[in-house]
């Protein structure tokens, strides 16, 4: 009987600690997406000259000017809607990454 009990108490806890888990893996997920949104938005900022205040007047009708700049020095991570309207302002859009073979490498357009 006891035994019974112990495995019970035993599968629950194992099936609430696979949920945090998986929580917490989602939530890794989230970041490493936004710090490469992240990343790109800085990089598309750079090479078009532009300065990260320009950008946030040109979204500060959607999107104050301090989520702006603790967006992109990393401060906040779970702004996707912030990551959205910056990069709406810049023209730039997610898409998917193709995969590629192993030992391939993309072809160049001519």
């Amino acid at each position: 009987m006891v035994d019974m009990k112990a495995r019970k108490l035993e599968k629950k806890f194992l099936k609430k600690t696979k949920k945090i888990l998986d929580i917490i893996a989602d939530a890794r997920n989230n970041i490493s997406i936004m710090s490469a949104i992240r990343r790109a938005i800085l990089k598309e900022i750079q090479k078009s000259g532009m300065t990260i205040y320009k950008v946030a007047k040109m979204v500060e009708d959607k999107v104050p000017q301090r989520t702006v700049y603790a967006f992109l020095r990393g401060e906040e991570d779970s702004l996707t809607a912030t990551a959205s309207v910056i990069m709406n302002a810049l023209g730039l859009k997610v898409t998917k990454k193709s995969k590629l073979k192993k030992g391939t490498r993309p072809r160049k357009e001519v």
